[in-house]
């Protein structure tokens, strides 16, 4: 069988599609129930089946944590709920997932960590952050890294 150059750039985005899918499956675990998924050049979210839950519009979709994604439109980053709503309006400069409540943001050049609600819960003062693990999360001052508790 001879594909068409089409057919072929077809087939490799679609697997290439599926592969992300299943990278997410693997990456957001069992406790989630939507996985990023891109198609047609944006991000939205997927279920289990494979039904596009969250139409995509976003140039960059995280995994879910905590009920609550960070996806990216245009250069500045927001949050999601498993609804699709829009929970923090694009405004962080980056982001990353929630873990125990907390999400490591940065604003300008300094790093902090907010709850769901968008209030600080430890304010802008690093130099760059990683999310919690283990009640832990990894941070940089001054070029030298450390951990802080939650």
């Amino acid at each position: 069988m001879i594909l068409s150059r089409r057919r072929l750039l077809y087939l490799f985005a679609s697997t290439a599609a599926a592969a992300l899918a299943t990278r997410s499956l693997a990456a957001a675990g069992p406790a989630s129930s939507l996985y990023p998924a891109k198609q047609c050049g944006k991000w939205g979210y997927i279920d289990r089946k494979g039904t596009m839950v969250i139409a995509p519009r976003f140039d960059i979709a995280w995994p879910f944590s905590d009920n609550l994604a960070p996806f990216k439109q245009g250069d500045k980053w927001g949050y999601l709920d498993t609804a699709g709503t829009e929970v923090l309006s694009p405004c962080f400069d980056e982001a990353r997932i929630f873990h125990r409540t907390l999400s490591p943001v940065r604003v300008g050049t300094l790093w902090g960590f907010i709850h769901s609600d968008g209030s600080y819960g430890i304010p802008l003062q690093f130099d760059s952050a990683r999310s919690f693990q283990d009640d832990r999360a990894r941070v940089r001052v001054k070029g030298k890294w450390g951990f802080i508790d939650s």
